[in-house]
């Protein structure tokens, strides 16, 4: 078990986070406030100053190494000044954050719908989730209207705003006839009912014809693109540089919303900060970016390359960050979105309709050639055209890769951000991997909350 409440943080060394087997405060824990000690590693930081972090309050301070032994011999002896219990109160208290752990337990509930039009495409990418899925398997326009149908529907949700988001399994513009409908026709179902419904495209860029264009301008379509935004890098990893430049540039001067997505791997990890630099300067009208590092157990087998990798990511996305907020920019990546969340399992699971005309739990796990496919799926759109679950499977689905699954997340002070981590990288990845990944979230969440905390000693998380 990782205890993470008396440790030293020494990534800027070795990225190996060392446990102390005595959990000092089991009391602090049971309440879910977290002692997070000094990195003595970054000098710059103050040597002796610890974090105490309460996530279901949002709430964290800095204070000295005595502070958190009081206030566990005030809930360990029921003794203390009044100060000391008022502050105990506060940080116990949740009210204060108005946050609560929400978690989808119904396939109704869901008010974004993935659609995976097919397992084809015209990129063959480096890290690629779904190649070993390819084929020219396409959903049915049968299916897809049955799915609409039964998510763009007023008697199904309380409240009229929904996201339909079309992506890969293969490159959804390849299916343009079935893109088209869906777009046109779930459009039309949300006005007849007074929903606002927002249209998104995760897409290579590399398709776009004035038909299709004008289509994207009329239901205003949002549009995720994946590229690696520097030429030398794109030509490894996808290709089709020019083509993606066109359509992001055709695009932008159509005033549509564009977030571009690049995967962080290896090859790029030093190069983000003039990712940031060229994204400036080649598309200023794009004002969105998402830097994730790449989910690929291929690339992540030797295990002091993936140390470094993600050391190498931490360092250095930081600086980018810096560069994009001095210019107005948003830069995100997962464990950035984390901190701002609460929750117990690291997403919601997913109403995913596949090209087979099934649903399933993650959009990663989409083709019967994927290892867990038969394990992730639970409903369909059957033979008599109708829609059913499986909702006892969906249960189970969405009640596993908990923190409850994961002892090691028990006394972790991001589990309530992180929520045990991704499902397909609890997966995909071996545990020596896995524990790189704990490590660098750690380190990563701090370095937010340091950030947060500025020059203050109290702050709120939000």
């Amino acid at each position: 078990m990782i205890i993470l409440i008396n440790m030293e943080l020494h990534w800027k060394n070795s990225f190996i986070i060392t446990p102390d087997k005595n959990m000092q405060y089991p009391n602090l824990l049971r309440r879910s406030i977290f002692v997070i000690p000094p990195d003595e590693s970054k000098k710059d930081q103050g040597t002796g100053t610890y974090l105490l972090y309460a996530p279901l309050t949002g709430y964290v301070m800095k204070t000295d190494a005595e502070y958190p032994a009081r206030l566990e011999n005030v809930i360990e002896n029921n003794q203390g000044d009044e100060d000391l219990f008022t502050h105990l109160n506060y940080l116990s208290d949740t009210s204060l954050y108005g946050k609560h752990i929400y978690r989808i337990q119904h396939p109704d509930e869901y008010l974004r719908l993935s659609i995976l039009p097919n397992y084809s495409c015209n990129f063959s990418c480096s890290y690629c989730f779904s190649a070993q899925g390819r084929s020219n398997k396409e959903l049915s326009m049968e299916q897809l209207k049955t799915t609409l149908d039964y998510f763009v529907d007023e008697k199904r949700i309380k409240e009229k705003r929904l996201f339909i988001n079309f992506l890969g399994g293969g490159e959804p513009t390849l299916s343009w006839k079935l893109l088209k409908f869906g777009i046109e026709y779930s459009h039309s179902l949300a006005k007849k009912q007074g929903i606002h419904l927002i249209t998104e495209i995760v897409t290579n860029g590399s398709i776009l014809n004035e038909e299709m264009l004008q289509t994207f301008i009329t239901y205003q379509v949002q549009f995720r693109v994946s590229f690696e935004i520097l030429e030398e890098i794109q030509r490894k990893q996808r290709g089709q540089y020019n083509k993606v430049c066109k359509t992001i540039d055709r695009l932008s001067e159509a005033g549509l919303y564009i977030e571009i997505r690049a995967m962080i791997t290896p090859l790029n990890v030093e190069l983000m900060v003039k990712m940031v630099q060229e994204l400036i300067r080649r598309f200023p009208g794009v004002n969105c970016y998402m830097f994730d590092p790449v989910t690929d157990k291929h690339t992540f087998h030797d295990i002091e390359k993936t140390k470094m990798f993600y050391k190498r990511y931490l360092e250095l996305f930081f600086d980018a960050l810096d560069l994009a907020q001095q210019k107005g920019k948003q830069l995100k990546c997962a464990p950035l979105r984390n901190l701002n969340s609460i929750v117990k399992r690291y997403c919601f699971g997913e109403l995913c309709l596949t090209p087979e005309g099934t649903f399933t739990i993650c959009h990663r796990i989409s083709s019967p050639q994927d290892t867990h496919y038969h394990n992730c799926i639970y409903g369909e759109v059957n033979k008599a055209g109708r829609l059913t679950f499986d909702y006892d499977k969906y249960q189970q689905l969405i009640n596993t890769d908990t923190t409850d699954d994961y002892p090691e997340c028990n006394a972790c002070f991001v589990k309530w951000n992180c929520g045990g981590g991704c499902m397909v990288q609890n997966r995909e990845y071996d545990k020596s991997v896995r524990n790189i990944i704990c490590d660098f979230t750690r380190t990563f969440s701090k370095e937010l909350i340091l950030r947060k905390l500025g020059v203050n000693n109290t702050c709120n998380i939000e």
